[in-house]
């Protein structure tokens, strides 16, 4: 009987051995299950005992199974095939309830091989720590019979990869000699960007012997992956509460058998918005020191700068009614009143948003003494008084506008 170790290799799959974590020094327990040909998931709760290659070992029970609540501890499960090797969470299989693994990946077409022998360890106490990243190289061999031009591979790969190089997303060797793309074989689209299937130039007047290299898939953030399968985990229960209460099957709200194309788009439509960063909503005004171009890049091209330009049919005008934006260039923003009445607010009143007020003097008096002086002349005519006050004129001073002290910022809006 092979063994399993942490360097076991096979013809479908490198393991990476630094790749993952071990359990030395941790209590576990061993399960081991004979899988029927064609088999897509192991139920813990019913596993079949490889009792003639395994014939002096015990079988977990399934009180310690549903005490170790893998669905929620994840990470304490470690799965190897004796003839594949270790298997990787995330890529070979999903854990998706505390007492069932579903096989995926290499297990997507044909399932669990006749016989197939897997043995799992799970850890009794809860594992906190972070998986490093890891790896396989994945390789399919096919036997071509004498005139077949035509090789369905059984696993989709995307067209086009390296246009101008001889080798593109998949490796491909014929009696053990690298084939070039557009010299020994074509590549054939499905219609979607991925083929599953390669084209022959040749054809072959003996049998060959053909292998695929379909390159080294690697997972760099199994936190994204556990909550990508908490996730799987959570929709398929919905789904089920779905079926129950509309009398519909599953398979109306939750696709189990989702091909690996499906799952990937799936898998990064999420992971984007995990990552996506928050969006304010539109309206909202933010100022910044990075220019427009800069600002888009770090958000998006839905915020502008707010210089009076005409939005009509963005966002903003849909939800505002304005076609225009306002004008933030070289002037302070105020915030409207909303009810304020305690002396502090703006005593020009409850302005609309928007608003554009003109710079102003708060209304007030000056008081200044001035001396004043009288007195009378006497021509032999008659006599008159006089009198006058001084009157003076300062200089002109101070610069061309009232303000406070300030930085110059860039404001922007988010109209779509």
């Amino acid at each position: 009987m092979p063994s399993i170790t942490k360097s076991s290799k096979s013809l479908s799959k490198l393991d990476l051995p630094n790749g993952r974590m071990n359990f030395f020094g941790v209590r576990k327990s061993v399960f081991y299950h004979k899988a029927l040909s064609g088999s897509k998931t192991i139920d813990l709760s019913n596993l079949t005992m490889p009792s003639t290659e395994f014939p002096s070992v015990a079988q977990i029970t399934l009180e310690e199974i549903t005490a170790s609540n893998l669905f929620t501890n994840k990470k304490n499960l470690k799965l190897s095939s004796v003839s594949k090797g270790e298997l990787f969470q995330g890529l070979d299989y999903v854990v998706t309830s505390s007492t069932t693994i579903k096989l995926i990946g290499i297990y997507d077409i044909e399932g669990a091989e006749a016989d197939e022998i897997f043995v799992g360890e799970i850890a009794l106490v809860p594992l906190n720590d972070v998986v490093p990243a890891t790896g396989k190289i994945e390789t399919k061999t096919y036997d071509v019979a004498i005139g077949q031009t035509t090789i369905a591979l059984g696993k989709p790969y995307k067209i086009g990869v390296n246009p101008l190089e001889k080798v593109g997303a998949i490796k491909v060797f014929i009696n053990g000699a690298l084939a070039l793309r557009s010299v020994d074989y074509n590549e054939v689209d499905s219609g979607n960007g991925y083929g599953s299937t390669i084209q022959l130039i040749t054809t072959p007047v003996s049998a060959l012997k053909l292998a695929v290299d379909f390159g080294l898939t690697a997972i760099t953030d199994n936190n994204s992956i556990n909550i990508l399968e908490n996730m799987g985990g959570i929709l398929l229960k919905l789904a089920t509460d779905l079926s129950v209460l509309s009398g519909q099957p599953v398979s109306d709200y939750y696709n189990a058998s989702a091909s690996e194309i499906e799952r990937a788009d799936f898998g990064q439509t999420v992971l984007n918005l995990i990552n996506k960063k928050p969006e304010l909503p539109i309206g909202s005004v933010v100022q910044s020191m990075l220019t427009q171009a800069q600002f888009q890049a770090e958000t998006s091209a839905g915020w502008v700068l707010m210089d009076g330009r005409s939005v009509t049919g963005s966002a903003y005008h849909t939800l505002t009614g304005s076609t225009t934006i306002p004008d933030a260039r070289g002037v302070f923003l105020r915030s409207k009143n909303n009810g304020r009445a305690d002396g502090n607010q703006n005593p020009d009143g409850d302005s609309a948003l928007g608003t554009f007020q003109d710079d102003a003097f708060e209304s007030h008096t000056h008081t200044q003494n001035v001396g004043a002086h009288s007195g009378s002349v006497n021509d032999n005519t008659g006599g008159a008084e006089f009198g006058y006050e001084n009157s003076t004129i300062t200089g002109a001073t101070g610069g061309n506008e009232t303000r406070p002290k300030n930085i110059t910022v860039n404001t922007f809006i988010r109209i779509n």
